[in-house]
């Protein structure tokens, strides 16, 4: 019941204040997710990554080449919530938060510097790499040296990485369909064929039901199991704690 009033207050936070400049971080790493889940999805159906843009006007695009079309330009609406979910899930549960954040913060910086990824605009590749490796130290810094933070970090990029996430599905019913990922699908496929833009919605509404399912499945996982929170992997358990104070019992001997 507490995490869902967490998350109420969440979403109403982000009501109130989503136009606010401090929410600007934010949002930009919700694109950046984005744009590397297209290119994760180029990496691993065979393609070649060869730009990776992210603009400070919440812009962005991939240049990729080669691999599955379908599920490049599928991932990437996908793959936001994605990351968002497991981010949240992860701090909702308790559950490997210290490698999720690492991991995390490892693959944000490792697409900042990928090789051969640097076609786009100057600027573009400049505002990527603070994005990137901005967002990829906060990660690893606090994976690595503060477990409470890194909590806080989680459950906050996490849940507003999920609403921004479906909160940006409104691009395919806002009149601008084929200009997002299922409209260059839909050319992709049909070029200017009267075709193109059913398939365009129909690719809309795929990408909108799985991103939802995703989001209801893991959200109610995360808040249906009430466990309590010792079970978290980065407090001590009793043999650990034993260990501890025996470890202390000896160092105030050797001191004093």
């Amino acid at each position: 019941m507490v995490r869902l009033l967490v998350l109420i207050f969440l979403v109403v936070l982000l009501i109130f204040f989503w136009d606010s400049p401090l929410m600007l971080p934010a949002k930009l790493l919700v694109v950046y997710f984005h744009e590397i889940s297209h290119a994760i999805a180029a990496l691993l159906t065979g393609g070649k990554v060869q730009g990776i843009a992210v603009a400070w006007n919440e812009s962005g695009y991939v240049n990729a080449s080669g691999g599955i079309f379908f599920i490049v330009a599928m991932a990437g609406y996908i793959g936001s919530i994605i990351w968002g979910t497991v981010l949240l899930y992860s701090a909702l549960k308790y559950r490997f938060m210290r490698v999720v954040s690492f991991l995390t913060g490892v693959v944000l910086i490792f697409f900042s510097l990928l090789p051969g990824a640097w076609s786009v605009e100057a600027h573009e590749n400049i505002s990527r790499l603070i994005i990137g490796i901005g967002w990829g130290s906060v990660f690893i810094g606090a994976s690595i040296f503060n477990p409470y933070a890194n909590h806080v970090l989680l459950f906050i990029a996490g849940g507003m990485t999920t609403l921004y996430s479906l909160y940006d599905l409104d691009d395919f019913f806002s009149g601008r369909i084929m200009q997002t990922d299922a409209g260059i699908l839909a050319r992709y496929y049909f070029g200017n064929s009267p075709l193109a833009f059913p398939f365009a919605w129909m690719i809309a509404i795929l990408i909108s039901s799985v991103a939802l399912w995703i989001f209801i499945t893991m959200t109610r996982h995360s808040l249906s199991e009430h466990k309590d929170e010792a079970e978290e992997e980065d407090m001590p358990d009793e043999k650990e704690l034993e260990w501890l104070e025996h470890y202390s019992r000896q160092k105030k001997g050797r001191w004093e």
